[in-house]
């Protein structure tokens, strides 16, 4: 049923010989096409071989190229007919990638006219087209609600005598296009399928109960989850609707990844994710299709329309969009990248670093104005690379006090005085561990007191300093710089517990010892901050708290 199992061999070499293929790549393609055999397999037993007469080697590198200089014919014929849609600059009537064509006209006739040229194509080339894998499809303001409504009854459109009948929603080239629903049912699907990608690859410790690095599930995610979650959204004109939608389900898909709670601001996860959000990745796929058509040469139609439709400033235009997209982030305009456009890697260096700094600094400002952020710090922080908390931990025990560091960093730690909001019995705040070992106030339980202060947590507090002490033995310029922070403040020592990245003694000492400063510091931080919290809630537990 595929276009390319139905090609006959000795029209693909006529083509590639037009195509200016000679000698002996005529010859190698001849005989590659002419000896393929084929070997099925049912119920565990090989069967062939069969001997493959006609049809090109689809999936092989090669074997798009080789059909598109088949399939050129009808594309060009189509448009040489001029019974396409008139756009100014061009009259479209093929839209063609690989086996997937596309007919466009504004007049029912027209696109009859168009489909009897693809017929005769198919006659001369050897290609079957099936009804069933056909659609029609009506696109319409509602001014012109009653042309469609004429087109449906004198439908004259009829593949091998049988008639095509209008449809809501046809799939091209992975895109789902659909009269009634918009770009909704597309996006829907491509959540679907994310969701999908993503849980196949669950099993490897990445679920909310496993202890499988964050840091490693943020690498499946960008490698097997954002290319199907956003397969296709680029070449689509979203609404603001359309792209929320994929932006809070990509959010959330990041926010299990990395274990955090629903309440967690999107600045701290994306910054310690060190990920972009999905609208940031969405403009940055709109941006390479916007250097790929300004690369091409300028008689061809894409670019052409790209012209006249930014001088024009038509508000439904894709390319007034990406116009919109461009002045956000202070990029050359379209029309310019179209007209003068700059090199593949230039391009995309500049796209990227354009929108990471301006991403960055909305979530720096965002992160600023948070009080629950104290020890955050989001200018140590990068969109590129996760942070130093969870990718310095690297056994599945190490992880999980990651986890706690982080939760404590973004300020959704379940602390007696965070609770004071929704804890009637506890209505103050105040430490429930300090509230039940003395008559006397308790002081509020804050991370702080947690983390420093609490006379509950004693013995967390000394087996830590007696792991610090073992640690730091043999690191005596490291040990200077622990002594620094744990001699100062109770910020500054909190500072250096939830985020010694970001301290100005470690960053000097890395810069002067190297990197390994920063995951010794991280580890020491995760046996206190960790140590703390385990002893807190077998007490809380035994005080029946919880």
């Amino acid at each position: 049923m595929s276009a390319y199992d139905k090609i006959v061999r000795q029209c693909a070499l006529r083509s590639a010989f037009l195509a200016n293929t000679c000698d002996q790549g005529l010859l190698y393609l001849d005989a590659r096409l002419k000896n393929r055999s084929t070997f099925t397999e049912w119920d565990k037993i090989l069967m062939g071989p069969i001997h493959d007469k006609l049809g090109l080697e689809q999936g092989n590198v090669i074997s798009d190229r080789l059909y598109k200089l088949c399939n050129n014919n009808q594309l060009n014929t189509a448009q040489l007919s001029q019974l396409g849609i008139d756009c100014g600059a061009a009259v479209v009537s093929c839209v063609g990638l690989a086996d997937d064509t596309i007919l466009v006209s504004d007049d029912i006739h027209k696109l009859s006219g168009l489909a009897f040229l693809t017929e005769e194509y198919c006659a001369k080339f050897h290609v079957t087209l099936v009804p069933e894998k056909t659609k029609l499809l009506a696109f319409s303001v509602p001014s012109q609600a009653h042309s469609v409504n004429f087109a449906k009854i004198v439908n004259p459109i009829s593949i091998s005598s049988k008639p095509i009948s209008f449809s809501e929603s046809a799939e091209h080239v992975g895109v789902l296009r659909s009269s009634v629903g918009g770009n909704m049912p597309h996006i829907l699907g491509r959540l679907a399928a994310h969701r999908r990608a993503v849980q196949g690859v669950l099993h490897c410790g990445l679920a909310k109960g496993h202890r499988g690095s964050p840091a490693a599930g943020l690498r499946l995610e960008r490698a097997y989850g954002a290319p199907v979650l956003l397969s296709g959204v680029a070449s689509l004109v979203l609404s603001g609707a359309e792209i929320s939608a994929i932006h809070q389900h990509f959010k959330m898909c990041v926010l299990h990844l990395m274990r955090l709670p629903l309440t967690t601001p999107e600045c701290f996860l994306m910054f310690s994710a060190g990920a972009l959000p999905a609208t940031a990745i969405i403009h940055l796929h709109t941006f390479t299709l916007l250097g790929m058509i300004g690369r091409l040469q300028q008689h061809c139609i894409l670019n052409k329309l790209g012209r006249q439709a930014l001088l024009s400033g038509s508000n439904s235009s894709w390319f007034v969009m990406v116009r919109r997209f461009a002045q956000q982030y202070q990029l050359p305009d379209p029309l310019i990248v179209l007209q003068q456009p700059l090199p593949k890697s230039q391009w995309k260096s500049l796209c990227k670093s354009k929108v990471v700094m301006w991403w960055e600094k909305h979530f720096r400002g965002e992160a600023d104005n948070l009080e629950s952020l104290l020890y955050f710090n989001p200018h140590f922080f990068s969109l590129t690379k996760t942070h130093k908390t969870i990718s310095s931990a690297n056994s599945p025990y190490e992880i999980s006090r990651a986890t706690i560091v982080n939760l404590m960093l973004s300020g959704r730690y379940i602390s007696d005085f965070r609770t004071r909001h929704f804890n009637n019995s506890n209505p103050t705040g105040a430490c429930r561990l300090c509230l039940s070992s003395s008559g006397s106030p308790a002081p509020p339980g804050t991370l702080e007191h947690l983390l420093l202060l609490c006379p509950s947590l004693q013995p967390a507090y000394q087996r830590a300093a007696l792991h610090w002490t073992d640690h730091l033995a043999s690191r005596p310029q490291l040990y200077k710089v622990v002594t620094q922070y744990c001699l100062g403040t109770v910020q500054s020592s909190v500072q250096f517990l939830l985020n010694p990245s970001c301290c100005p003694a470690v960053i000097s000492a890395a810069q002067q010892i190297g990197e390994t400063v920063y995951t010794d510091c991280h580890l020491l931080s995760r046996v206190w901050c960790y140590g703390a919290h385990t002893l807190r809630m077998k007490l809380l537990k035994l005080l029946g708290h919880i």
